[in-house]
């Protein structure tokens, strides 16, 4: 997402996007808020914020993640919600 670097709120509710890795939204530094509410998400990769320090409020409900990693949200130190409605058949340690 280059040329939005001053971002910080993004509204990606109901797009069926499928997966999110640690390139998917990189660049965005400044956004605080992601809204990934109602799509067809199944896989978060590790470190899929790692590049969102500003992250405060993220979306994930209705979505169908069946892997979570423990370090998925780990290196999103202003993380302070995160709205997630865990169907997940595997959660990693």
């Amino acid at each position: 997402m280059q040329g939005c670097e001053n971002l910080r709120e993004l509204l990606l509710w109901g797009n069926n996007i499928q997966s999110v890795d640690v390139q998917t939204f990189a660049g965005l530094r400044n956004l605080r808020k992601l809204d990934l509410d109602r799509n067809q998400i199944s896989t978060l990769s590790r470190g899929a914020f790692a590049h969102l320090a500003a992250l405060e409020i993220v979306h994930l409900g209705e979505n169908r993640i069946v892997d979570l990693h423990s370090d998925t949200f780990k290196l999103s130190p202003s993380l302070k919600v995160s709205q997630l409605a865990v169907f997940a058949a595997r959660c990693y340690v």
